[in-house]
């Protein structure tokens, strides 16, 4: 009768380290588990890629495109035009709000340039902003805030001038995700200058703000829209990929890429007539 007791205290005591030694394996396993998926390593730490590997399928995809000047409280009846080129920081920040509640997703011109090997957003939108004015770094601020992108068009000469971005500026905002595109080295008209100067305006241009970026300078924006078929070949040659004009109107991946059309906002241009802008 003892034996018989001896030997099922035996049976137990063996069920249990066998029920012991299978609790700790499971257990160290799930923790294992947990803890591999929880660290962070060094391999683990990438780059944000807002590219899509993904071909589009789309046919054709519609990009407003759209052209600030001056982002400032401005309104003086002897400076029509400084005027007309200014608008609010708070307006802009209605149009922000705007595109945000609404789908819209802001991207670059080496968006386009990759369409359709990689997908654009369903609503995409570029907003470019003309001359390079020192109150663009606000404007730069708020795209950041909202983690949205913008292409500014510099003028190569007029860096560190009074009421224009400094060096800093361009290159933090450059780093911090915004492209930077070329306005020419002096703001002419391409339309009506020497065939020299011409190629002089376009390629040192393009040269001192890839120094300044350290990254290549793609976009390009004809100065008060003025240009001619010459014109577009040169913009071209000189290595750029994409050329925006002052035409009105919403761009398409079907349009000639040194040719796009924008949308203009003026002074007067509230959120009203942005919606309808962007819906026209």
């Amino acid at each position: 009768m003892k034996r018989g007791n001896r030997r099922k205290k035996i049976f137990i005591f063996v069920i249990i380290l066998v029920l012991i030694a299978l609790f700790s394996f499971f257990y160290f396993n799930y923790n294992k588990e947990k803890i591999t998926a929880d660290v962070v390593t060094k391999s683990d730490i990438k780059t944000v890629d807002l590219t899509n590997p993904d071909p589009d399928t789309r046919e054709e995809v519609k990009i407003p495109i759209i052209m600030y000047h001056h982002i400032r409280s401005y309104d003086r009846e002897d400076d029509p035009i400084g005027t007309n080129l200014s608008i609010s920081e708070e307006i802009f920040t209605e149009h922000l709000d705007h595109l945000k509640t609404n789908g819209y997703t802001t991207i670059t011109f080496d968006s386009l340039n990759k369409f359709p090997n990689s997908a654009l957003p369903q609503k995409p939108i570029i907003l470019t902003f003309d001359d390079g004015y020192d109150d663009n770094y606000q404007a730069y601020k708020l795209l950041k805030k909202n983690g949205m992108v913008g292409t500014f068009y510099i003028i190569s000469n007029y860096i560190d001038r009074a009421g224009h971005l400094t060096l800093e500026q361009i290159t933090k905002m450059s780093e911090s995700g915004m492209e930077i595109g070329s306005h020419t080295m002096n703001h002419l008209d391409l339309a009506n200058i020497s065939e020299e100067k011409l190629a002089s305006e376009l390629r040192e241009s393009k040269v001192r703000l890839e120094e300044v970026t350290k990254k290549p300078v793609e976009g390009f924006c004809y100065p008060a829209g003025k240009y001619n078929q010459h014109v577009v070949k040169m913009v071209e040659n000189a290595g750029y990929k994409t050329a925006t004009t002052t035409k009105t109107g919403i761009a398409s991946t079907k349009d000639p890429r040194f040719e796009l059309k924008r949308l203009r906002v003026s002074h007067n241009d509230g959120l009203k007539s942005f919606i309808n802008k962007l819906n026209d």
